[in-house]
């Protein structure tokens, strides 16, 4: 019988940089190929984010939304595609909420 090895993930297009008032919604997007694969997102902190009602929808998905963005939600957001083969991690994204950036665990407001 032929087999049928899965290939690692691939990431064909990065997550691209988003800017969104305070009180918007930022939506990161990652395209990958490669079988059966799974997405884990990543806030500035390394913590793996985890959907949450009003706050974060997608967060094991291709698209990640922040939901009624904040100040605090500034920084770099990467993920994590897997599947049985191994996992590849994403290039960080940066997220701008209105004039603010994070740097260094600080938010910096202009």
């Amino acid at each position: 019988m032929p087999s049928h090895a899965v290939s690692l993930p691939m990431i064909e297009v990065q997550p691209g940089n988003v800017s969104v008032p305070i009180g918007g919604t930022a939506s990161i997007t990652v395209v990958a190929s490669g079988g059966g694969l799974g997405y884990q997102w990543f806030g500035s902190d390394g913590q793996a984010l985890t959907d949450s009602d009003g706050e974060i929808e997608g967060s094991r998905t291709a698209t990640v939304q922040i939901l009624n963005v904040e100040p605090d939600d500034a920084g770099e957001y990467s993920v994590q595609v897997s599947n049985a083969a191994g996992s590849v991690t994403s290039d960080e994204a940066v997220l701008l909420v209105g004039e603010c950036m994070r740097m260094n665990m600080s938010v910096w407001c202009k």
